[in-house]
């Protein structure tokens, strides 16, 4: 029987792990979508298959995988105001 993997850790810009937060994750997304518009609700479906996406890969991500993997996630769903929102976000966050 397999057993299923969960994403439990995120490593941050600065080296340090913190817990995935999938409500975070599906806030920024949230924002993301209603700044351009899109349907805000669907985030955390969205945020659940990336979570689910990089389960696969490892219980450790970095911030930037995350980020590519959200983008992906939002390009595949036609939601690609959307990525490029989060992305923008993200540019801004590190400055």
């Amino acid at each position: 029987m397999a057993t299923s993997r969960n994403l439990r850790r995120v490593r941050k810009r600065d080296g340090n792990d913190e817990s995935f937060d999938i409500m975070k994750l599906a806030d920024t997304v949230s924002a993301a979508l209603a700044g351009v518009g899109a349907n805000f609700k669907l985030a955390l479906q969205f945020s659940e298959t990336v979570q689910v996406r990089l389960a696969e890969k490892d219980e450790v991500v970095t911030t930037i995988e995350l980020a590519a993997t959200c983008c992906d996630v939002l390009g595949e769903y036609e939601q690609v105001d959307a990525a490029e929102a989060y992305l923008q976000y993200r540019v801004e966050e590190v400055q």
